[in-house]
């Protein structure tokens, strides 16, 4: 069986959660016989490199475009050399990458996998930052009712058209795949009501499985610290870490031998330019805790968190929309108490509300402010809800959701 995942960004387990997910998955295939390659259309080189030097990479000539002709003949010559069994479209749902696998794939018999790493709502994400943009734009022009007239148009007009181009590459991914793969049957509905496809066999989930294989022992939940994290990336639109420190303003008075400490940035650390998302967000989440007078955050940069959820007691996640985020289930498989929105459909397949964790109304910081006192203050609570989740993690293990996907690998070269 030979597996071909189509990627933008290197599969570098620091990057992101796509990056960290396909990292786990293509290992763990490897070592079941399967042969993998990573072939990229924005890159033409690499920075980080993978350990097993069985994992092939290839890079489409043509990075400035992708469903341009040469890479199509790129992709389709590469599939056929290689004899390729299935191409999977690693999360580049919503652009032409879904144009340019399904003309590659014609002649060949490769069968298409496409998955969408997150809610079926994305295009909001995109959407979100178009919003930022041209706002941030417009206040450098003259204030005026033009203006002003200009702003509101332009947004209404970019919303319906990221929305068009967003459900035409969907039903594009849909119809051209054997399968297509949501991270929770939760977004199934959400996924029919965008596409306009309904009852449709190929629509299946599958989630993210664990990061790491350790085995995190119950008797090592009492050792844990005052401590309250979050990890992932810094970045305004999704993750909304200025929610958390508004939340933490309200706890911080009150529980003095606690710190809330976030885990995440720029691979490049403060040095890195202007230019980079997560230094200028981690600039902006500074002044506001400085704006706040909160004395027990550590911004903790991008670290290895492993000895962050091994030390820590509960993790908060204030982000407006998710998939199946990686340190969610990473978290839990460390014995970290999870507080989290409920504002993604896959939270409830992970989280049993007061049993393993909790979730909280979107997005009522008070309510938020309220579980995690409950949390810092009710010790055996907090431990006995960290021995469950615990248990729940052991569903998510790569033996688990690796077998899901190599029988599902199997049912779509069969043709079933």
């Amino acid at each position: 069986m030979k597996i071909l995942f189509v990627l933008g960004l290197e599969v570098n387990p620091k990057v992101g959660g796509v990056e960290r997910v396909t990292h786990v998955l293509s290992h763990y295939f490897v070592k079941e016989g399967i042969q993998v390659g990573f072939l990229y259309f924005t890159l033409q080189e690499l920075t980080y490199y993978e350990s097993d030097d069985k994992i092939v990479n290839y890079f489409v000539p043509d990075t400035t475009q992708i469903s341009t002709d040469v890479n199509i003949t790129y992709v389709h010559d590469v599939i056929v050399s290689n004899d390729f069994n299935i191409i999977i479209n690693q999360g580049n749902i919503a652009n032409a990458v879904t144009l340019l696998i399904s003309k590659a794939v014609e002649g060949t018999s490769c069968k298409i996998i496409s998955i969408l790493h997150n809610t079926p709502l994305i295009f909001t994400q995109f959407y979100g930052q178009y919003r930022q943009t041209l706002s941030q734009y417009l206040q450098l022009q003259n204030k005026s009712i033009k203006n002003s007239i200009k702003k509101r148009l332009l947004i209404f007009m970019a919303f319906s058209e990221y929305q068009k181009t967003y459900k035409r590459y969907v039903r594009l991914a849909i119809q051209s795949s054997e399968r297509f793969v949501l991270l929770s049957k939760g977004y199934v509905p959400l996924l029919n009501k965008i596409s306009g496809i309904k009852d449709n066999q190929k629509i299946i989930a599958i989630p993210n499985p664990l990061s790491y294989n350790d085995h995190y022992a119950v008797a090592e939940i009492s050792k844990k610290k005052n401590q309250v994290i979050y990890v992932g990336r810094l970045e305004f639109n999704q993750k909304r870490l200025d929610r958390l420190l508004n939340v933490w303003k309200m706890v911080e008075m009150d529980f003095t031998d606690w710190q809330l400490i976030i885990v995440g940035g720029s691979l490049h650390g403060e040095q890195s330019d202007n230019s980079d998302y997560q230094n200028m967000e981690l600039q902006r989440l500074k002044q506001l805790a400085k704006h706040l007078k909160l004395n027990k955050v550590i911004f903790a940069g991008n670290q290895d968190p492993v000895t962050f959820y091994k030390e820590s007691s509960i993790f908060c996640l204030t982000s407006s929309y998710e998939g199946f985020p990686m340190v969610l289930i990473e978290a839990v498989q460390y014995g970290v108490v999870p507080i989290v929105f409920g504002s993604f459909e896959a939270i409830y397949d992970l989280i049993d509300n007061n049993i393993n964790g909790s979730i909280v109304t979107p997005f009522d910081l008070n309510e938020f402010g309220v579980k995690l006192k409950e949390q810092m203050g009710d010790k055996q609570k907090r431990e006995k809800m960290a021995a469950e989740a615990l248990l729940t993690s052991k569903r998510y293990t790569i033996d688990v959701i690796g077998q899901e996907w190599i029988q599902t690998f199997k049912n779509v070269i069969a043709g079933q």
